[in-house]
């Protein structure tokens, strides 16, 4: 039928060995009279099953850009994700009685960037999360350069490079850091104790010619 093909259209492709139905199910045991709420996390661009247990005549969804609902029958509605955000949905039968309340949040689907970045930088302590429309590296890598490539490969997953935040730290930067004092800490010792600094001196693991 032309809704069912329209349905699975606004689908994102299921991978190579998915099963043809691999959209999220919500089945809802029981619905009753009673105002029931549920809450549900959908991944941007992927799509939720309702399936009720007594018939829904009308269903209401607060902030339709967000989440497009498709009614395929009185028991079974389509969700499918628009634009990261929350909103909810309100399904009622024919007496106008609410069947059930479902707060619903729409977060980018991670799971593919957290992948890229385990394959990429397989040494480091990375996690990504996502916040509101941003998402957010933290952990740990070798060095600044690390740091950098991670937050690229991240604006480029998102295609939205000022909506990465990145809280990554770098490891060793303060072994670095240490060593160069340790140097100016030497020089000064020598430059207290008269060592004509016009020769070459050996002082442990360091070799100064100045």
């Amino acid at each position: 039928p032309l809704l069912a093909g329209l349905i699975f259209a606004c689908m994102p492709p299921a991978p190579a060995g998915a099963a043809a139905g691999d959209a999220q199910l919500v089945k809802v045991d029981q619905g009753g009279l009673g105002r029931g709420s549920r809450s549900i996390v959908l991944g941007l661009n992927k799509a939720a099953i309702v399936e009720l247990p007594v018939a829904a005549r009308d269903v209401l969804v607060s902030n339709p850009a967000i989440v497009d609902a498709v009614v395929r029958s009185t028991t079974r509605t389509y969700l499918i994700a628009l634009a990261v955000g929350q909103t909810n949905a309100f399904f009622f039968n024919d007496k106008g009685q609410q069947i059930l309340n479902l707060e619903i949040r729409v977060e980018r689907d991670l799971t593919g960037l957290r992948d890229a970045l385990r394959h990429y930088f397989p040494d480091a302590r990375l996690d990504v999360q996502a916040m509101n429309d941003h998402i957010v590296l933290s952990g740990s890598v070798a060095t600044a350069a690390d740091a950098d490539k991670a937050r690229d490969l991240a604006a480029r997953y998102i295609g939205k490079p000022d909506q990465v935040l990145n809280m990554l730290s770098i490891e060793g930067k303060e072994q670095v850091m240490l060593k160069v004092t340790v140097a100016e800490m030497q020089r000064s010792v020598i430059k207290q104790l008269g060592v004509n600094l016009g020769t070459v001196g050996d002082f442990g693991n360091f070799a100064l010619r100045l």
